[in-house]
Parts: C-alpha cells; structure tokens; sequence
C-alpha cells in the first residue's frame, strides 16, 4: 500500500479515475493516491485536499502494521505467545477494524 504512491509519484504515472470517465464525478477514493503520498511526507492538511479520508485511511494502515508488529513479537516470546494472549490481540485488532469502519460510515457516508 505504501509502495504504490510512491511508484506512482516517482514514476510519473497519471491514472484517470474511470469513474469520473464514466459518470462525470468523482468517486470516493478520488486523490486517495495522492493523498496517501502527502501523508507519508507527514502533509496531512494538503493530503486532505485531495481526500477527506486519506489520513484516514494512513492511520488505519499505521495501526495494523503496528499490531501486526507486536503479534510477531508476541508469538516469538513463548512467555507471551499463550493462546489466551494470542486471542486477546486477535480481538482487540477486529474490534479496532469494526471501530474505524463504523467511524469512517458516520462521518465520510
């Protein structure tokens, strides 16, 4: 996910949103890419401009990489990794999904 703003920002390439093509409106994730590029440059005012969601989105993708992280550390531990624990950050990253989904169907429709 992080490689394709860069690619596409280092690389020059210019999608069109096929959409917009289409129907002559913007979809949803319309300057997501874009967006996601000025977030990983830490511009999340500009990054917003392109999309309302786009810090969003990059704070979804920081908090699941950082729980993706600790579940390693966790199962490499055999102190930590008992299934208790194991089920225990299973649970709380679903509930974080089904919070940041329900967040982002009040707020961006």
């Amino acid at each position: 996910m992080f490689l394709y703003p860069l690619l596409t920002a280092y690389l020059n390439l210019g999608f069109s949103c096929q959409y917009k093509l289409i129907f002559g409106t913007e979809c949803r994730s319309c300057g997501l890419t874009r967006g996601l590029r000025n977030c990983l440059k830490f511009d999340f005012s500009t990054a917003n401009k392109f999309n309302a969601q786009s810090t969003f989105v990059f704070l979804i993708i920081i908090i699941q990489i950082i729980l993706r992280i600790s579940l390693i550390f966790i199962l490499k531990n055999k102190y930590l990794s008992t299934q208790k624990n194991i089920i225990k950050i299973a649970s709380f990253d679903v509930f974080i999904i089904i919070s940041l989904l329900i967040f982002n169907l009040k707020y961006y429709g």
